[in-house]
């Protein structure tokens, strides 16, 4: 899952790498450093920053492939290339010629990036936790807010509001004022 707390330099220079901190501009995110392009492949960082210079010619296919079928998007991708090809254009990265062109812009890069990964973070655990209740709401009928509350680990507030977020979205779920919950009613119940 997206992590905005982690960037991943691949192939780069001890030298670029080593002097990476400079440009967090205060931000607490965890580097982490690697020569396996395959690492790529996983989605727990919000930047990464690849010199593709070390690419093998199956390792370029394979990370079109994923760039092309799997990859969401989230994160955003830096290629250090002086030819770029069609992996810059299947991941949608940023392209720069080396790391010191990249280096004039890196500080605003990861500040935009990191507000970014915020945001689409908390999308996802909104929507992780309508998620959870759509379950539990089937799993046990008539459950009330405060319990759904408990068992998402959330106020009450926010789980009326992915209730909402669930009801707006079309899934058939009532409040039932007699029994004080929540259950899902199917249109042929009506």
């Amino acid at each position: 899952m997206l992590n905005s707390n982690i960037i991943l330099l691949v192939g780069l220079s001890e030298e670029d790498a080593g002097g990476f901190d400079y440009f967090l501009s205060g931000q607490s995110s965890e580097i982490i450093e690697s020569d396996d392009y395959r690492k790529l492949m996983n989605s727990d960082y919000y930047v990464s920053i690849m010199d593709q210079a070390n690419l093998d010619e199956d390792t370029y296919k394979e990370l079109v492939q994923f760039y092309t079928e799997v990859d969401s998007n989230l994160t955003l991708k830096i290629i250090i290339t002086e030819h770029p090809g069609e992996l810059v254009k299947v991941s949608h990265a940023l392209v720069f010629n080396s790391f010191e062109d990249l280096s004039n812009e890196l500080s605003d890069i990861l500040v935009k990036a990191y507000i970014k990964a915020k945001k689409e973070e908390n999308t996802i655990r909104n929507f992780a936790n309508s998620m959870m209740i759509h379950e539990q709401i089937q799993e046990h009928p008539v459950i009330s807010t405060a319990e759904l509350a408990h068992r998402i680990d959330r106020t009450e507030d926010a789980t009326r509001r992915f209730i909402e977020i669930l009801r707006t979205s079309g899934k058939n779920i009532d409040y039932d004022m007699k029994n004080k919950g929540w259950s899902v009613h199917h249109p042929k119940d009506q």
